[in-house]
């Protein structure tokens, strides 16, 4: 699909992404441009992270209202959700797609935009694992596997700490706790609830959050559970199920595990 632009709109730029690695590795610190930033994340996620890489379209959008109706046809989502998220949404998949929010993404540098890109990339990956079938619970491991991917790309590419960056998402799910709350799992599950609970609660205890919950996933059970859960997802079927399946453990079993390591994590 290309989403239809009004008169006045310009059409998206669009570009699809590559099914491996270049040739010759891309420079982070030379970066300008989509297509080569493109480039270089594909280096990390088909080579160190061993994740495959659809032959999704890129589409970057430059008017807000065209990246909100792409969030409807693409995503299924209700207008007003879409408006909801394209506030503070930077990109997002669907439909073998890529949409970037350039009004949003082109405020930010090229290494915090390269963050950005990656997490939207290996929701690519994510889909591409389950075959294209629909991940549309668990919303916190979905947008919290996301983070963690995007945080080792750019730690990969040499344009983030990622010890830093951890230190710093445990302190503000520290001042998320301390303040809104954290919600539980359960409320972080849909695309409505994560989108509501995100505008509730605010930014950090929505993706930091995720972050560190994925992170405590992944050290309980490690990397490659977490490719499977994604992966059985391709005969259909419940969520909760494959979580089971994949962790060992239900999911009422792995909140009760997550709030004693948080509590470890972020006395």
């Amino acid at each position: 699909m290309l989403l239809a632009c009004s008169a006045a709109g310009a059409a998206p730029l669009e570009l699809r992404l590559p099914s491996g690695p270049g040739a010759t590795p891309v420079a982070a610190s030379g970066i300008r441009h989509y297509p080569e930033a493109v480039q270089a994340i594909v280096d990390v996620l088909a080579g160190p992270l061993g994740l495959p890489v659809p032959a999704y379209r890129m589409e970057v959008h430059t008017e807000p209202a065209e990246f909100e109706q792409a969030l409807v046809r693409h995503l299924g989502v209700s207008a007003e959700t879409a408006r909801q998220a394209g506030g503070f949404a930077k990109a997002a998949v669907g439909n073998r797609r890529i949409l970037v929010n350039d009004t949003l993404m082109s405020r930010l540098p090229w290494p915090e935009r390269l963050l950005t890109l990656a997490h939207e990339m290996a929701h690519a990956s994510q889909l591409e694992l389950a075959r294209h079938r629909s991940l549309v619970r668990n919303q916190w491991l979905v947008e919290g596997f996301a983070e963690w991917v995007a945080f080792r790309v750019v730690q990969e590419l040499g344009t983030h700490s990622l010890a830093d960056e951890r230190a710093s998402m445990l302190r503000r799910v520290r001042g998320a706790r301390d303040g809104p709350g954290l919600a539980p799992l359960a409320d972080l599950d849909t695309l409505a609830q994560w989108v509501r609970e995100r505008e509730k609660r605010g930014f950090d205890a929505a993706y930091p959050y995720a972050y560190l919950v994925t992170d405590v996933l992944i050290e309980r059970h490690g990397y490659e559970r977490v490719l499977d859960y994604f992966r059985r997802h391709r005969a259909g079927g419940e969520s909760a199920v494959h979580f089971q399946s994949a962790f060992g453990e239900s999911m009422a079993r792995f909140q009760q595990a997550l709030d004693a390591r948080l509590a470890e994590l972020i006395k």
